[in-house]
């Protein structure tokens, strides 16, 4: 008796373990970055994906400098840029790294500062999950 409860809890726990390794397979994957008005990194985060420059190579310097992006992929964001300022509204942006696919997610904010309305942006990084899979 004691034995079939004590297999019945080593499958319980099994059987929990690997339904939370999957739910953690299954979360979101994205990276944040807070840029300056100039598109400097200032801030960042990362959920369930790995950066493919270390941080301390990215913090301060203009995100389309840092990441090794196509002259393509690189206009690309800097114009997704320039238009979620020009439009304030969010703008996505497909580009890909190392032959993945990301999308770029680019909120404009608005702050003020010296009485002076400048932008700076949210940048939202994920994987196009649809040609990684």
């Amino acid at each position: 008796m004691k034995l079939n409860i004590l297999a019945v809890l080593v499958v319980a726990g099994a059987t929990g373990s690997l339904m939370s390794m999957e739910q953690k397979n299954n979360e979101p994957s994205r990276l944040n970055f807070v840029l300056s008005q100039r598109g400097y990194i200032k801030k960042y985060s990362a959920e369930n994906m790995e950066y493919a420059v270390q941080p301390s190579e990215f913090v301060n310097k203009k995100i389309t400098k840092v990441i090794p992006l196509s002259e393509h992929d690189r206009k690309a964001v800097e114009k997704a840029l320039e238009d979620a300022v020009q439009k304030q509204t969010t703008i996505t942006v497909p580009y890909t790294l190392e032959n993945k696919q990301f999308f770029a997610t680019i909120t404009p904010l608005i702050c003020i500062k010296k009485n002076e309305k400048r932008n700076s942006f949210f940048v939202k990084v994920t994987p196009d999950n649809l040609t990684n899979q």
